[in-house]
């Protein structure tokens, strides 16, 4: 990756004068940024949760710790040169007590599907939809014809899983406050084109909405903006099943003839029952 390349100037501000310091004198200075950056998934399935990660040393012909993340979680996504990725670059899970070290793996082969399409570079990522209640085309049955969404957004390929460990746990943690913050979360009902009657959600993801339903199809749409302006995008397919509602509303005409009938003994009534 570029922090090895000992060619690259690397500029630092002091006193209101700026010097210049060339990375072959002070190596450890060099900024770390990569020449040619990607970003990587990281899709290695691991015990622990949690993958070492190294690279080659061109300088001193050795590997070397990442510069930037020596560890990672297993199944996220990662900048990382293009240069190295071939053949100077290797991972390996993290060894958990009572399990043997694991060998390298040599090289990400970029060119791999599934290997790059996964994740975008951090400034081009939009957030990512996922709703967590209700499922995609659930029957909702109630007497409101409100249904209350809920899920949250995500900016790139993060393990779900709970961490096994204190290592898995604090990278998660580190990943989650590198996201964007949210700015807006809109939602909508396409089929009777109303807003939702209530948005609630959390600057780090968590949101939720009160939507109103018509009986039968139903279409939500879901839109969340980042604090970057990009913009994410989910419909949700849901179905207002009228029966509660309507066995209430019978429920209640049947009580209120029943009323009216306690109280005139002697007289006819017919009641003409409509659908609400």
């Amino acid at each position: 990756m570029a922090p090895f390349s000992r060619t690259r100037p690397t500029r630092a501000t002091h006193a209101g004068r700026t010097l210049l310091f060339l990375g072959l004198c002070l190596p450890s200075l060099a900024i770390a940024l990569p020449e040619d950056p990607i970003t990587v998934f990281f899709d290695k399935d691991c015990h622990s949760q949690v993958l070492e990660v190294q690279i080659w040393n061109r300088i001193e012909k050795r590997w070397s710790h990442h510069p930037d993340h020596p560890r990672i979680l297993a199944g996220s996504c990662q900048v990382e040169d293009a240069g190295y990725l071939m053949n100077e670059i290797r991972v390996r899970c993290l060894r958990t007590s009572q399990r043997s070290l694991e060998p390298w793996i040599d090289g990400i082969k970029v060119y791999e599907p599934g290997v790059v399409n996964e994740c975008t570079l951090p400034s081009a990522r939009h957030p990512i939809i996922e709703i967590t209640s209700p499922q995609p085309g659930e029957v909702i049955q109630n007497e409101t014809r409100l249904v209350r969404i809920e899920g949250r957004t995500l900016f790139q390929k993060i393990q779900k899983k709970v961490p096994r460990n204190e290592v898995a746990a604090r990278l998660l943690e580190d990943l989650a406050r590198a996201q964007p913050d949210i700015s807006e979360v809109r939602v909508k009902n396409l089929s009777q084109g109303e807003q939702a009657v209530e948005i609630d959600f959390e600057a780090r993801g968590s949101f939720s909405a009160l939507v109103g339903l018509q009986t039968g199809k139903n279409l939500i749409q879901i839109q969340i903006v980042d604090e970057s302006a990009q913009l994410g995008e989910i419909t949700l397919p849901l179905v207002f099943d009228i029966t509660l509602l309507r066995e209430k509303w019978l429920q209640a005409e049947r009580e209120r003839i029943e009323r009216f009938r306690a109280g005139n003994r002697d007289g006819r009534v017919e009641v003409d029952v409509v659908d609400p």
